[in-house]
């Protein structure tokens, strides 16, 4: 069961990553920033905030990655001016070496891991490292639909479908 649940958990971050990727392809610096009302994120908040929260499962899972930019992007944080936040190929490129990272730990993990306790408390009640992996993974997708929904709003075409 632990390695069915492996094998999940790798597809829905490979298609996560695509849906990323997709959601951000074409779009340009002022589209990135713009805002859909004065109470919402830009694609860009989104798109650092995903990848903070993929940093954090890599980190999660005992594996090496950073963020350079995690104060912007944290959960409540303020929106900051155009010029405080990175260029997209910097975003993208960090993305990558963390996916890197996450790769490479994911082929390490035991059934033993999976099944074992938490490492760290999250913001909501999980009792294993498996447990953990699905919530992580399931706020991932949660913000993924806000890139496609931002996508739309911009008069690009959706992510599926």
């Amino acid at each position: 069961m632990a390695a069915e649940r492996l094998e999940d958990s790798l597809r829905f971050l490979k298609i996560n990553a695509y849906l990323y990727r997709g959601a951000l392809e074409g779009l340009s610096q002022e589209k990135l920033h713009r805002l859909p009302s004065d109470h919402s994120n830009p694609m860009i908040w989104v798109a650092g905030h995903i990848l903070n929260s993929r940093v954090n499962l890599a980190r999660y899972l005992g594996a090496e990655a950073h963020c350079l930019w995690s104060e912007l992007f944290k959960r409540s944080s303020r929106l900051q001016p155009a010029s405080a936040y990175p260029a997209l190929d910097e975003l993208l490129e960090c993305w990558k070496t963390t996916n890197s990272a996450l790769k490479a730990r994911f082929r390490e993990l035991t059934p033993e891991e999976l099944s074992g306790p938490s490492p760290s408390q999250l913001s909501v009640e999980v009792d294993t490292l498996g447990s953990g992996i699905s919530f992580l993974i399931w706020h991932e997708s949660y913000h993924i639909g806000q890139m496609g929904y931002l996508r739309k709003w911009l008069g690009y075409e959706g992510l599926a479908g």
